[in-house]
């Protein structure tokens, strides 16, 4: 009997978290991917995080895609409320963990560092941190490492065994913090059998740190002195005229996240509401491949073709795509999938950037994809399932 599915993109506003659970009997293995919100009032979303999944629930895998607010301020109620086993998270340079924070700061009023700096820290010694290594889509090695299926990391249903590294000697398992390579696969396995995989790719993209590295010189402003909060709010004027006459933000990662099944493709039935769809409640019946983007910026010249080298024959199991940074007119472009794909747009109803984009939403018009838009409002929530 193949495990029950659910996949559920949460109506949480200007934000993201998604999850999905795999049942079988009286075993579930439950992912999450992102945890925040920056529109739904506090006490509202926090509600909505506390009560997503059922009491006792252990989470198995929480995907990190970033390190924004608008991703990761829910992340002290979902820890404070679920057992997390593990987290896969990118993997940052010390220029990048820098930049986050800054950005944080200036953009969000935000300077917690604790996730950042020491994610086993933030979570606590009985959860296993997994680092995504960074890739840079121009390198052109993505036909190279798609040929190496051989490692992967298991993730076993039972609750009380440990997450197995193929890699790893006989007998011996991975400590509770190591770095993988991007594209590594995580499998999903009940009674010892592997059905349903995650793969995670960490891309970094350091142009726009050249270009703000510039202009603090300029300002006489060295980058490594701004891991110290006194020198930032110092200097906050300069900062902000600096940061605010970029081209995009600093974020210089974002871990994209493929999730399907490896048995032979399964359709799964979707319910909810379309801004393509004048009646209040449809179905249809889909594949079951889903790629979330986080915040990745799409306009990366090479990155689009990289994204779908890498990703091989599982790119065309692909019906459900997160559209990046809710839908802003910086991060997208059009994606060569099957013209029914689902475009999920998570955004709040009342945002101050202009989210979504009525380019990318035309875009995807024209591509006969169908945008998906998930709002802070209860009866936008899209649910997939078998």
């Amino acid at each position: 009997m193949s495990p029950s599915f659910i996949r559920t993109f949460h109506p949480i506003g200007q934000g993201a978290f998604y999850t999905e659970q795999h049942r079988e009997g009286n075993q579930t293995l439950t992912i999450v991917y992102d945890c925040g919100s920056l529109t739904a009032p506090k006490e509202h979303f926090l509600r909505k995080v506390a009560t997503a999944l059922p009491r006792g629930t252990v989470i198995d895998l929480l995907f990190i895609s970033h390190f924004h607010a608008d991703h990761i301020n829910g992340l002290d109620e979902l820890k404070r409320k679920y057992t997390i086993r593990a987290v896969v998270l990118p993997k940052l340079t010390e220029e990048a963990r820098v930049l986050v924070k800054l950005e944080n700061f200036l953009e969000y009023e935000g300077f917690s560092s604790v996730l950042i700096d020491n994610p086993r820290a933030y979570f606590g010694r009985r959860t296993r941190i997994i680092f995504v290594e960074p890739i840079d889509p121009n390198a052109g090695t993505a036909a190279e490492i798609i040929l190496n299926n051989d490692r992967f990391v298991e993730v076993p249903g039972e609750q009380d065994q440990d997450l197995r590294d193929s890699a790893a000697p006989a007998g011996k398992q991975p400590g509770r913090l190591r770095t993988i390579t991007s594209g590594t696969p995580l499998r999903l396995t009940l009674h010892k059998t592997a059905f349903w995989e995650y793969v995670p790719y960490n891309y970094e993209y350091a142009a726009r740190r050249t270009t703000f590295v510039a202009m603090l010189k300029k300002l006489k402003i060295e980058l490594g002195t701004l891991g110290n909060l006194e020198q930032v709010i110092n200097r906050k004027k300069d900062l902000s005229k600096a940061y605010r006459s970029l081209d995009g933000d600093l974020n210089e990662n974002s871990l994209v996240v493929y999730s399907g099944a490896l048995t032979d493709p399964m359709r799964l039935l979707h319910r909810g509401h379309s801004c393509t769809c004048w009646h209040p409640f449809y179905a249809s019946v889909e594949k079951e491949g889903c790629l979330y983007l986080g915040d990745l910026d799409l306009n990366i010249p090479t990155l689009p073709a990289d994204l779908q080298t890498r990703l091989g024959s599982r790119w065309d199991r692909i019906q459900t795509l997160q559209v990046p940074h809710h839908g802003s007119v910086h991060n997208f472009v059009p994606l060569p999938l099957d013209k029914d794909v689902q475009a999920i747009i998570s955004y709040g109803s009342n945002n101050t950037y202009g989210h979504p984009s009525a380019h990318v939403i035309g875009q995807l018009h024209l591509l006969q994809a169908t945008p998906i838009l998930v709002t802070e409002q209860l009866d936008t929530a899209f649910y997939l399932h078998t």
